[in-house]
């Protein structure tokens, strides 16, 4: 969802059915989120027979659960060109090329790759290592094997999917990260492709240090589509419930683990504290993603990326477009331009106070385009929404581009967005 009826730049490519060619980008990333909306209303989705289950373990004390996750947001600068009003993105030169080539505002941080299955709460994960101080990125199965090269993070996170590993085709993990030596945690379906690319005692490990001990029963939320029945060589069981006697298997000589259950999630109790243990203590990080650092980095980088260059940001009228224009006006001041596109479609007196506040709070400068009569026009009498979907994408294309046009000279677009859009525009 963009921030906004219409979002930032709605996704060129796929939404609008428009030939753009895209060029390198770089992506700023605070911390990914989910959101408690996006549980699954009833079950989860990973599985046709699942949902609340009594984990016999070696809890702690019964946690509140985490607090509601706030939907975050991304920066995206992609090198773009005026004239064409149809091939907006154009290939960079050699110059450009370089300057696109700076240091990841990540890579001076400990790092955790999320290999993503197709779990709806995967973000779930992102943003309990967060909570951590702990940077990550989810990427998906198909990509993971390069992403690993080029993260060497200290620690990878398998998460839950649809799947099963029985089917022909299905997912799995790259083998590298299991010939890594680093430590791996298998969730749910992530468990399951561990176990069947490796190859049957209770007993306690780092994992559940301070927070469950042997005997004690904990409710968890845990898919029963898919269990282990026979153990990979170096695994014991560290937890069973009445539906999976390996409901936690665990190596602890190769720290690998496996829980059948979902931690990420408000309806497991303590499952964030045992994120923070393989964390800290089974992957020793220490913590040192803050927003902060996050923000100090993300200036520099932007600044190092675009130099004396002019850029032009595409303005919704929603959280994610606008942070992103605040965050790259405090790096490369008046270098920036923001147009808002007023498609009509805010709340009453809602583009007034954008305007209002970018121009006189913010000082940045702002070019505000009322195409409310054209959007709203097109829009009479279009009932089906996915019409009325490309049909705002559309128009909101054509308008940035002319506007683009007069002001001229813009060699990026800033985009804000959501991580979700940029983890779907990577499958």
């Amino acid at each position: 969802m963009w921030g906004g009826p219409v979002g930032a730049i709605p996704a060129w490519t796929a939404a609008n059915d428009r030939p753009i060619k895209r060029a390198a980008s770089t992506y700023i990333r605070p911390a990914e989120t989910g959101c408690c909306g996006a549980y699954p209303r009833s079950a989860d989705p990973e599985s046709r027979d699942s949902g609340f289950d009594a984990l016999h373990r070696p809890g702690m004390t019964t946690s509140d659960g985490a607090k509601c996750p706030q939907q975050a947001l991304l920066c995206r600068l992609l090198r773009v060109a005026s004239p064409p009003p149809v091939v907006y993105f154009l290939p960079m030169t050699a110059a450009q090329q370089a300057r696109e080539q700076t240091t990841s505002v990540a890579s001076a941080h400990d790092k955790i790759l999320i290999v993503d299955f197709g779990s709806q709460v995967t973000q779930l994960i992102a943003r309990r290592v967060r909570e951590e101080g702990v940077y990550s990125e989810i990427v998906p199965f198909q990509k993971a094997e390069t992403a690993f090269k080029q993260m060497k993070p200290k620690a990878v996170i398998l998460s839950g999917g649809p799947e099963s590993v029985h089917e022909e085709g299905s997912p799995r993990a790259p083998q590298l990260i299991f010939d890594s030596g680093v430590p791996v945690l298998g969730i749910c379906y992530g468990q399951m492709t561990m176990a069947a690319q490796l190859g049957g005692e209770v007993e306690g490990g780092q994992l559940f240090d301070d927070t469950w001990s042997m005997g004690e029963r904990h409710q968890v939320w845990m898919s029963h589509g898919d269990r282990i029945t026979k153990m990979p060589p170096g695994f014991v069981v560290a937890g069973v419930s009445p539906n999976a006697p390996f409901a936690v298997i665990q190596d602890e000589k190769r720290r690998y683990y496996g829980l059948m259950f979902h931690p990420e999630v408000v309806h497991t109790p303590d499952g964030a504290k045992l994120i923070r243990n393989f964390v800290r203590k089974v992957a020793g990080l220490t913590g040192d993603w803050t927003m902060r650092a996050f923000r100090e980095e993300a200036i520099e980088k932007i600044r190092a990326q675009v130099g004396k260059a002019k850029v032009i940001c595409g303005l919704s009228g929603g959280v994610d477009s606008a942070v992103a224009a605040v965050l790259i006006h405090e790096a490369i001041g008046d270098q920036l331009t923001c147009v808002f596109v007023d498609h009509g479609l805010l709340r009453l007196k809602e583009a007034e106070t954008v305007v209002d506040l970018f121009r006189h709070h913010y000082n940045i400068p702002l070019v505000h385009v009322d195409a409310s009569k054209q959007f709203l026009g097109e829009l009479a009498g279009v009932s089906d929404p996915e019409l009325k979907r490309k049909t705002i994408g559309r128009l909101f294309i054509d308008v940035f581009e002319a506007e683009a046009k007069k002001i001229g000279g813009a060699e990026f677009l800033a985009q804000g967005t959501l991580y979700p859009d940029v983890i779907e525009a990577r499958r």
